[in-house]
């Protein structure tokens, strides 16, 4: 499904808050590569075993360690 809505989003405002070794992080920005914009609607739908997203700086942290975050789709031109 993912690569579905994948082809009418051209990018994704995202806000994560999550936790690496008990401290909590926040990272939000504009996310417009293909597979990144995968992996955050796959933590949308629930779908995070084996998922790492990711969160700035070249790292990513496990779905799992998320605790909290928003998503909203900018349309792409041409779709919608």
């Amino acid at each position: 499904m993912a690569q579905v809505v994948n082809s009418l989003v051209s990018a994704l405002n995202v806000q994560v808050v999550y936790r690496v070794d008990g401290e909590t992080k926040v990272f939000s920005e504009t996310v417009v590569s293909p597979l990144v914009i995968d992996r955050y609607l796959r933590l949308e739908m629930s779908d995070t075993i084996g998922l790492f997203v990711p969160v700035g700086n070249g790292q990513q942290v496990n779905a799992l360690s998320i605790e909290w975050f928003e998503i909203e789709r900018v349309s792409s031109p041409n779709g919608g």
